[in-house]
């Protein structure tokens, strides 16, 4: 194992859950070794980012945490912003990760050296702008799929003389009092921002709305005093309730996406939430053109978004009318113009790039996505032609049904089988396979087939169309089945003397049948338990 001072190293890019988590296991397995680099001046990703109002997770906090830390003093179901940020600062304070972390650092680039069996790096000092080299056998991706804002691309952007605002670089000072207020989405963030500006004295709000989709209620509520107390209190209490909250949702995937029997119901059911509670005026834009596909984009969990719509200083317009900006506001394709003193754009994030340079042992990471088609990794997590490199929140391996937490955790354990060997020394790197990579990409675009995934645009997609390139399509206990173990013969090896080896993976391979069984045998027995109860 290596000491906290020397020994292999690790850099770390980001500070939110994917990067929090990766520092947990390499610390709990007593590796000391690395580095996080975050861009931001302090932890929390897009919960430190996202702060516009409203903002809030859709799935339950107590699975959407880490299951390493449990917090039994959750004040609400699904947490707002402030308090998930507190808690990433708590962890992080807990595992004393502060000191090491670089903030205000930006990862610029990191190119593999066959020679030294190393990454080259280079990082930027956000404030002085001066950039540092340096040098770690083991790089993991964890920057998030959702931090580059998107922008529409309408004529006269630049003409605009009022205020502009992304959801995700909000102006916690803007005063809204008495303005003209456009926002342009209706996804997770427009819907949790609206009902909040509402609320404004004296706001006239204007909702542009594209497409409709899916909206019901996310049942949130708060946790009193004594339910925190026997969550403190009472030995595995929390625990089960976490574990609850997994089947729970494993039995929304089966309900929603598992099966096409359930399809028209659900449409049925949707639809019916929708005519019951918002204007009956707005529906044609409300209800989804996708009607017989809901799950093919985000479900919106969020309770006062429809009510919100029946204030007399809230409206909808169709945001596909819309044809450019000039210098007072929003033009329509009609010729209708519209003055706003402020647009806010809820229009989501560029989510099929890579945000930063990387290159491997023939090629930069987004030449590789250009030729293979778009975004792709082995699991989501490692990629041919880029040794000791791995992702969280990779390719493929978002969810829209339950805790992304869950398999980022997943995901981190899978890699640790394949970290920990460097840091050992029992050998240089990893690298998967290129026939290895490309099976599972066609097996995992297989499984999108006859799936609600395939019937409508969304930003899953490559450029909103093509691949689906975000979603893993299987459920969360496939995909930790998936992760148990790595199949060693999957994977190019390199020796601690530099030079290739199969014998590394072999001894490892013979292994595997065991921890198979291992596996097999406790999930066994969990849904055992589980359908006892």
């Amino acid at each position: 194992m290596n000491s906290k001072q020397g020994g292999p190293s690790v850099a770390i890019v980001g500070a939110g859950f994917g990067g929090l988590a990766a520092a947990i296991q390499l610390q709990k397995q007593g590796y000391t070794n690395f580095t996080i680099y975050e861009k931001g001046p302090d932890v929390g990703g897009t919960w430190r980012e996202n702060i516009y109002p409203g903002a809030t997770s859709d799935i339950s906090i107590h699975y959407y945490s880490f299951s390493t830390d449990l917090n039994p003093d959750w004040d609400r179901t699904c947490a707002y912003q402030p308090d998930i940020f507190k808690y990433l600062q708590d962890v992080t304070r807990k595992h004393g990760f502060y000191k090491q972390i670089m903030f205000n650092t930006k990862f610029v680039s990191a190119e593999w050296n066959a020679t030294t069996q190393k990454y080259d790096i280079v990082t930027q000092d956000m404030i002085s702008g001066e950039q540092t080299s340096r040098t770690a056998n083991v790089l993991i991706s964890a920057p998030g799929p959702l931090h580059i804002p998107k922008y529409p691309d309408f004529p006269g952007f630049n003409e605009y003389k009022g205020k502009i605002v992304h959801s995700s670089k909000w102006d916690k000072d803007i005063d809204l009092r008495g303005k003209r207020v456009a926002i342009i989405g209706n996804g997770s963030s427009g819907s949790q921002i609206t009902p909040r500006i509402a609320e404004v004295e004296g706001v006239q709000l204007t909702q542009f709305i594209r497409s409709g989709n899916w909206v019901l209620p996310n049942g949130a509520r708060h946790i009193n005093g004594a339910v925190k107390w026997a969550f403190r209190h009472i030995p595995l209490l929390q625990r089960a309730f976490r574990w609850s909250l997994f089947w729970f949702f494993e039995f929304v995937y089966l309900m929603i996406f598992g099966n096409n029997f359930m399809r028209g119901p659900l449409v049925k059911f949707a639809t019916t939430i929708l005519s019951m509670y918002a204007p009956k005026e707005y529906l044609p834009l409300l209800i989804p053109k996708f009607p017989a596909a809901m799950g093919c984009r985000r479900i919106i969990f969020e309770d006062l978004y429809l009510a919100s719509l029946h204030k007399p200083n809230v409206s909808l317009k169709d945001g596909g009318k819309i044809a450019a900006l000039d210098k007072d506001g929003i033009v329509m394709t009609d010729g209708e113009k519209l003055p706003f003193d402020v647009i806010i754009f809820a229009t989501g994030f560029i989510t099929d790039g890579f945000p930063y340079h990387l290159k491997g042992t023939n090629s930069t990471i987004s030449e590789f996505y250009e030729k293979t088609g778009g975004p792709n990794a082995y699991l989501g997590i490692t990629v041919t032609g880029f040794p000791n490199f791995y992702q969280v929140m990779g390719p493929n391996t978002a969810t829209g049904y339950t805790s992304v937490v869950f398999f980022i955790e997943t995901q981190v354990g899978y890699m640790m089988q394949l970290i920990k060997p460097v840091l050992d020394g029992k050998a240089s790197s990893f690298e998967v396979l290129p026939e290895a990579n490309e099976a599972y990409v066609n097996k995992v675009q297989r499984m999108f087939d006859d799936t609600v995934f395939n019937f409508c645009g969304s930003w899953y997609r490559v450029n909103g169309t093509g691949r689906n390139v975000m979603i893993f399509p299987g459920s969360a206990i496939k995909f930790w089945w998936w992760c148990r173990s790595v199949v060693w013969d999957h994977y190019k090896v390199v020796g601690p003397d530099g030079k290739q080896t199969k014998e590394f993976a072999r001894k490892l391979s013979s292994s595997s049948g065991l921890t198979a069984l291992t596996c097999a045998a406790t999930v066994f027995a969990a849904v055992a338990w589980w359908t006892s109860l």
